[in-house]
């Protein structure tokens, strides 16, 4: 019995694999949140259920800054996932269901129909400098503008949306920001060295290998084995480990 499960675990490392999600968790999203401080925290936007100690700490993250009085911004399904791995907290671990995007307005009370334009206009960010492709973005780089024209509604206006990410295209000094020219940095780039894992019955099985696609945590990308050539399918488990499951485990 012994021997077929280290054979098990050895295929798992030759044969391409698929990956299986378990859920410990359902973060269900409201449609709208009103907060009174700086931060907007998971616990002020969603319901939870399952696991009690990743309840616990699915509540205390940090899913950005509170608008500013007055104004509203929103907040998509994709930008919580990224706060969620910035807090160490794979969303492979967790069912998003509710609203596909929460709208979050600074008060205690639902503001008006006009509420959500500043004064001055809509807050965008703008790069205070040039941003070349694929460059990490700094504070900075950035500064924020008040525009009232059409469209800047959509622009987070929020600068650390933008801080700490990678620029996808090119920004000219004083081009507006968006969050579709920006992405996390990949916790692997493509052609890291990386260890391959599997575990069957309590047996864990480790093979040199490479990354062939760039990830962040708990994305999934082919790794090849770098002794046998196989190409298999695994979850980025930190910057330098790959895990293959098998039979759904």
């Amino acid at each position: 019995m012994f021997k077929r499960l280290v054979v098990l675990c050895l295929c798992v490392l030759l044969l391409p694999a698929r990956v299986a999600a378990q859920h410990q968790g359902v973060i269900h999203l409201q449609a709208e949140a009103w907060v009174e401080g700086q931060t907007v925290l998971l616990g002020h936007i969603a319901s939870f259920e399952g696991d009690a100690e990743l309840t616990e700490a699915l509540v205390e993250v940090n899913v950005g800054s509170a608008p500013l009085p007055g104004t509203s911004r929103r907040l998509t399904v994709g930008q919580i996932e990224v706060r969620l791995r910035q807090a160490g907290i794979n969303p492979r671990d967790v069912e998003i269901t509710g609203a596909a995007e929460v709208m979050v307005y600074r008060g205690a009370a639902q503001p008006s129909p006009e509420h959500g334009v500043h004064e001055e206009g809509y807050p965008v960010v703008v790069a205070a400098r040039e941003i070349s492709r694929l460059q990490i973005i700094a504070a900075s780089d950035l500064e924020i503008r008040y525009e009232s024209r059409p469209g800047a509604a959509w622009n987070s206006g929020e600068l650390e949306d933008f801080v700490g990410k990678r620029a996808t295209r090119h920004f000219p000094s004083g081009a507006v920001l968006t969050l579709t020219g920006v992405e996390v940095p990949p916790l692997i780039e493509r052609g890291t060295p990386v260890v391959i894992v599997s575990e069957v019955g309590g047996i864990k099985v480790s093979a040199p290998g490479v990354a062939r696609a760039a990830g962040g945590l708990g994305e999934i990308i082919p790794v090849e084995n770098t002794i046998s050539k196989q190409v298999v399918y695994g979850e980025i488990m930190d910057a330098e480990t790959v895990r293959v499951m098998v039979g759904g485990q």
